[in-house]
């Protein structure tokens, strides 16, 4: 029994150390055999039927002939791919592929049924040359499709590499059996047949019993695609340069394999030459053409075999894709440029692992993994429409460059490669921007603002959205003008200025006093075309509040003359007296000493009243005219409305604040901070950042990141702005406050983003030592989540295992901000957004864009927790970052001392509930110096004579409920 037991455990030592070797997890082990399985038997029919028939092909025609062979293959791909796509539009996957091995046995059985009655004329081996062909290039292409419906590409990543080795071990059968030359053809077209009738039992069982891996809006996807043309097609594939990148990349790879497989086809031609008399059958398959190709295809289906199952994976991890999509370029370039001067058949011989090697181990599967960049809503189209529209077109065009034309298929090869490599360069650039596109396609943000959304805009989406904003403009609907107005103003675009003068005049005057807002706070304010336009209004029949704000907007430009409006200072008409005294100090601040000494202190004098007045429009009337034309002078009186007034007054008071203060006003920045730290309101708190900004105190920024620990979303964006403009020498405060683990996650937050607009190398090259522990911490809060409760049975640890598992969210999301910063990513923000997503694909974007990005030794380091890992993998990642089984006083000891007020705030009452010995001087020792909010539950939890159950810390829920 002993010893059964050291086998049983040999056997799961070894079944873990095969699964670490080729990238499987845990419980994958059948799904990829099945599909390795599937790959293997498609490829080593569809090889078997197209290398007899190059064979048959060569020895019964001639190599002379291939370019008629390419211009059939390709007038044959194109009339086949018009079916192609319209049965991908109609139906399933599966359903396609099942159709298409159906085919290959109607079409095998046909071929077989005429070698067998002795059947040899030209049209045969034509035939079976381009049938076979075709039949190859569907099967490999269908395979993929059906293959990536139940994969993302984090699983293409470590997966298809092993489903493209399985593709090369069927490859290599084949050249073993070409290479022992002891079938017939009839016996080969046999095995053939009955290989396509396995595939066809194993693809239906797979269809029937493997999940898909479905985007979130599949559905509507799905949908869209089956009401697209070619030319809709053709519009969306426009909106995406990645795409139209890798479709050409495609075409030019195609183009070049085709040139390349001439060159060495007939220099194996003339090399092997083989009797014309010889008959067609065994003597056939024994020539020694046949038996030297069978020779090269199984040592290059090895060495495929070999590369795919162990190098790959770890060189794509290790250093991206791109490292090696420079593969194929290069040793074209290389094997043509000595080709040139040398016939040494070395040189053919590289070409042959080119087309059969490194086009299918290297090119072939970087365009499966490639294709994450494309919309999803493309994704299948794409490789439809390059497979069987490019592809067939760069058939045609090789044959007729080499059949018609005759040109030296060495020089155009070599020059083909030169071009791939350049565009594989361009193809490189645009990848992420084609991530973020597809992240952004599939999550709904609602924190940006209009500008930052049109700046994050590319060439047509801007076009067309200029457009629509020109369609809404002459909307009927007034709400929707004037909302149009905004956004156009916002967006400082100068075409469409006169279309939103146009649309404020057509406004109702509730609707264009908003319009005046909007107007006044824009870059175009003191535009002369403005100021003409509001000045003809002032001729016609105008409501009387919009009169007066035309009066008050003229006034704020300098375009009243103080003399005409003297009279309207101590009238009672709020607006008529606010133009007037605005007009008064806009003239007098440009023209001073002329006279108008007694002019200003009447001005100043109405002013005070109004701003001393118990009615609050006519104070919000005052600290309007204030923000528009005082002085520091009147901060003073502002301050008190701030610190103690109404929240919609000391909104207004702040902005005026922000408005009127400068660099002289320094001794007002502890004020300033205060409030920051006190008050809630967004407007206020905004319009603080603001005046801190304006005082240019590089000093003022750790103030700025201690009071930003609760900032919500608009706030923290003007923090951002105002430190970043605050310049370079923030930095070193900005790099004290993110390597401070004792400081909250939103002051370092804050800080990094600031760091990476001033000084993205400094953040960078900080990052590890920032982020090391936080990584550290994202472990213990996942591990002792899934830990917790079954160390300590019989105690509720609901509430506790919710503060972990937010607590875990909380630090990835702050990991992942970070990451994102460092990476020069243009919207880090949508990382952490589209990691919740319910989508794998979209998750697995995620994790590309990171990996493409940021630093590769953290990058592994988040990875197990990442990746969607079978939670025995990611426990055992936990125990190799330093977690080990705690008891439930330490998992306390450990929150109790976390940043995040909510871990010590759980902690405190978990270790108070369970009369820990001591909770109480945890407490007290807390209190020295976090906030008050925490100081406010610490005295309540001292104060409490009453101890809660034992067995939890909320009420038990009725399970009627």
């Amino acid at each position: 029994m002993l010893f059964a037991t050291h086998e049983r455990r040999g056997e799961a030592t070894l079944r873990v150390s095969i699964r670490k070797l080729l990238g499987i997890y845990s419980g994958e082990e059948r799904g990829v055999a099945r599909f390795g399985l599937l790959g293997f038997l498609w490829m080593f029919a569809a090889v078997s039927g197209l290398k007899f028939a190059d064979v048959l092909f060569l020895t019964h025609i001639g190599a002379e002939e291939l370019p008629t062979v390419y211009t059939l293959n390709a007038c044959g791909m194109m009339i086949l791919a018009s079916l192609w796509l319209t049965a991908f539009e109609r139906l399933r996957a599966a359903t396609v592929s099942t159709g298409i091995i159906c085919g290959g046995i109607v079409l095998y059985t046909v071929a077989f049924v005429s070698v067998s009655l002795g059947v040899d004329a030209p049209w045969l081996w034509y035939g079976l040359r381009v049938v076979a062909y075709l039949f190859f290039v569907v099967v490999i292409t269908s395979y993929w499709i059906f293959v990536d419906q139940y994969h993302h590409i984090r699983d293409a990543k470590r997966l298809y590499c092993l489903f493209c080795s399985a593709i090369f071990g069927g490859s290599a059968t084949t050249g073993l059996v070409m290479r022992m030359g002891f079938l017939s053809i009839e016996a080969l077209l046999a095995v053939v047949l009955v290989t396509l009738c396995v595939v066809l039992v194993l693809l239906r069982d797979i269809a029937r019993k493997t999940v898909p891996v479905l985007d979130e809006s599949d559905a509507e996807i799905t949908s869209d695609v089956r009401q697209n043309a070619v030319w809709t097609f053709i519009r969306e594939i426009a909106k995406s340069p990645y795409a139209l990148l890798l479709m050409i990349h495609c075409f030019l790879i195609e183009l070049f394999t085709w040139t390349t497989e001439y060159s060495y086809l007939l220099y194996f031609d003339q090399r092997f030459v083989v009797d014309a008399a010889i008959e067609a059958g065994a003597e056939a398959v024994d020539s020694p053409l046949a038996q030297f190709l069978g020779q090269l295809i199984l040592w290059v289906g090895v060495a495929n075999l070999v590369f795919g199952l162990f190098f790959f994976n770890k060189i794509v991890r290790r250093w991206g894709i791109y490292s090696l999509m420079w593969v194929s370029p290069i040793l074209l370039f290389v094997t043509f440029s000595n080709w040139l001067y040398s016939d040494f058949i070395l040189f053919p011989i590289m070409g042959f692992f080119m087309v059969e090697g490194t086009r299918w181990v290297v090119d072939d599967n970087g365009f499966n993994l490639l294709l994450s960049g494309v919309p999803s809503r493309l994704k299948y189209q794409v490789r439809v429409a390059t497979e069987h529209f490019f592809e067939p077109i760069a058939m045609l065009i090789s044959g007729v460059l080499l059949g018609w034309w005759k040109l030296d298929p060495k020089l155009l090869t070599l020059f083909l490669s030169a071009l791939c490599a350049a565009l594989t360069l361009a193809m490189r650039v645009e990848y992420l921007p084609a991530i973020f596109a597809n992240l952004r396609a599939s999550v709904l943000r609602l924190d940006l603002s209009i500008r930052q959304r049109w700046n994050r805009m590319r060439g047509r989406e801007r076009d067309e959205s200029f457009q629509a904003l020109r369609r809404l403009l002459r909307d009927p609907d007034s709400e929707s003008r004037l909302l149009a107005c905004q956004a156009s103003l916002d967006l400082g675009e100068r075409g469409l200025l006169n279309e939103v003068l146009a649309a404020g005049a057509s406004l109702d005057w509730a609707h264009k006093i908003a319009w005046f807002d909007a107007l006044a706070s824009s870059v175009f304010a003191p535009d002369s075309i403005v100021l003409d336009t509001l000045r003809q209004w002032l001729s016609q029949d105008l409501p009387t509040a919009v009169r007066m704000e035309v009066h008050y907007y003229l006034a704020c430009q300098g375009m009243l003359p103080p003399q005409q409006v003297q009279h309207d200072v101590d009238n009672p008409e709020l607006m008529r007296r606010a133009s007037a005294i605005v007009a008064i100090k806009k003239a007098t601040a440009l023209a001073r000493g002329i006279g108008t000494t007694q002019l200003v202190q009447n001005a100043d004098i109405s002013l005070k009243a109004m701003l001393d007045a118990e009615d609050p429009e006519t104070v919000s009337t005052a600290l309007r005219v204030i923000g528009d034309c005082g002085s520091i002078a009147d901060i003073a009186r502002l301050l008190p409305i701030i610190k103690y007034g109404e929240p919609d007054l000391a909104g207004k008071a702040t902005s005026a604040v922000a408005k009127i203060i400068d660099s002289e006003g320094q001794r007002y920045a502890p004020t300033l901070l205060g409030i920051l730290r006190t008050r809630r309101d967004t407007r206020v708190r905004v319009a603080c950042l603001r005046s801190i900004g304006r005082l240019k105190q590089p000093a003022l920024a750790a103030g700025i990141l201690e009071a930003s620990q609760h900032f919500r979303a608009r706030e923290r964006r003007a923090a951002e702005e105002v430190i970043a403009d605050l310049g370079l020498r923030c930095v070193p405060v900005l790099v004290v406050t993110c390597r401070d683990a004792e400081q909250p996650d939103p002051c370092r937050l804050l800080a990094a983003q600031a760091l990476g607009r001033l000084a993205p190398e400094h953040l960078r090259s900080n990052l590890r030592g920032i982020l090391r522990e936080d990584i550290k911490r994202a472990y213990r809060y996942f591990y002792y989540y899934h830990t917790i409760e079954t160390r300590d049975d019989g105690i509720d640890l609901h509430v506790m295992k919710e503060t972990l598992l937010s607590g875990y969210y909380a630090t990835m999301d702050f990991v992942l901000h970070l990451l994102g910063i460092a990476g020069s990513l243009e919207d880090w923000e949508l990382l952490s957004t589209s990691l919740r997503s319910r989508s794998a694909r979209t998750r697995s974007q995620v994790l590309e864009a990171l990996e493409t990005t940021c630093d590769p030794e953290l990058f592994r380091m988040l990875e197990p927790l990442l990746e969607d890992h079978d939670l025995a993998i990611k426990m055992q990642a936990c125990e190799d970052h330093g977690c080990s089984p705690l008891q439930l006083n330490e998992v306390l000891a450990i929150m109790a001392k976390e940043t995040r007020l909510s871990d010590r705030v759980v902690a405190s009452a978990y270790m108070r509930s369970l009369d820990l010995p001591s909770w109480r001087d945890t407490l007290r020792q807390q209190m020295h110096t976090d906030e008050e909010i925490f100081h406010h539950f610490a005295y309540e939890m001292l104060d409490e004579d009453t101890q809660p159950d034992r067995k939890g810390l909320l009420p038990q829920e009725d399970p009627a409920i």
